[in-house]
């Protein structure tokens, strides 16, 4: 019983981890046309900031970049999750 138990709350809290970059996704979406633009991502990463350092918007930028694989000006919520 206690095993079951066990499992079943491990299940529960891994799903949640793996819905936080999907619900991330959802709320940055602005718009709500299924994937994330460059503006859009600027301003989810400018609201992670509690104070604006020199260059911060650069590396969002260079950030931004190096996700966006297909190079289309936009991050797919697969791109945005990937690592």
């Amino acid at each position: 019983m206690k095993k079951t138990i066990l499992s079943i709350v491990c299940l529960a809290a891994a799903g949640n981890v793996l819905a936080g970059p999907t619900e991330l996704f959802a709320k940055y979406d602005k718009n709500k046309d299924g994937v994330i633009s460059k503006d859009e991502y600027l301003a989810m990463r400018a609201s992670f900031k509690s104070g604006k350092e020199p260059g911060d918007v650069e590396r969002s930028k260079k950030f931004f970049a190096r996700k966006d694989k297909d190079k289309n000006g936009s991050l797919s919520v697969e791109e945005f999750i990937a690592k």
